[in-house]
């Protein structure tokens, strides 16, 4: 199993990336289907064409960055997530755990990122920049700390809760899907339950900035718990 951790890992990760290329193909495209979907404004193709050149940045920097760290791991034999076969039920008991606790640990952080000012303008603002829009791009458009402090967010408790790798692979592929339509400018009643996010509601953190810190999993939880949530 060790000879595949590191092989796996990186498919698992290039699968999450799945939604970003094909909304991006939407909003090239433009098929008159898919327009009643679009909730928001198009992005114009100096837009796309910016987004592009930080989103491929990003992808490999986080690709290269995951695969020399599981390879690491791997020389020291120390691989900090569970090998061992998993059954159904203990798998899912094992996401539910490990996702509320990423949940509860993203909104925290970007709930702390926006009130901290100095943090926000160093870290953030880039991000925030699209208001009037918004496309799947946008969830790549985040300056190189950002990505290392916020892709934390699901690895942290996997480790800590020493849940099983394919939980680990799982888990980041579907919260990258979950920030991906949420920031994809469409919204479809289907994808928001597949998905257990409303698309509509991150929107709503890029219009109000006040509102809605949560990565938007179970519906946007954190947000209705603590009292940020803004339909």
């Amino acid at each position: 199993m060790n000879a595949d951790v590191l092989r796996y890992t990186t498919l698992w990760l290039v699968l999450g990336e799945i939604p970003t290329l094909l909304f991006t193909i939407l909003d090239i495209c433009k098929p008159t289907w898919a327009v009643s979907y679009r909730s928001r404004d198009y992005p114009t193709a100096v837009e796309l064409a910016a987004a592009c050149k930080i989103y491929v940045r990003d992808t490999v920097l986080v690709l290269l960055a995951a695969a020399f760290a599981m390879e690491a791991l791997i020389a020291i034999d120390f691989i900090p997530y569970s090998l061992q076969e998993i059954t159904v039920p203990e798998f899912l008991l094992q996401y539910v755990l490990s996702s509320l606790c990423t949940e509860a640990l993203f909104y925290w952080l970007h709930y702390y990122v926006h009130k901290n000012r100095g943090l926000y303008r160093l870290l953030h603002s880039n991000h925030h920049a699209y208001v009037g829009n918004s496309f799947a791009l946008v969830n790549h458009v985040l300056d190189v700390p950002e990505i290392l402090i916020f892709g934390l967010c699901p690895a942290i408790p996997c480790i800590l809760l020493g849940v099983n790798i394919r939980v680990m692979w799982f888990l980041s592929v579907y919260t990258n899907w979950q920030g991906t339509y949420g920031h994809s400018g469409y919204s479809s009643s289907l994808l928001d339950w597949l998905l257990l996010t409303r698309s509509i509601d991150h929107d709503n953190h890029h219009k109000y900035p006040h509102k809605n810190f949560s990565g938007g999993g179970y519906f946007s939880l954190m947000d209705r718990i603590f009292g940020t949530y803004r339909a």
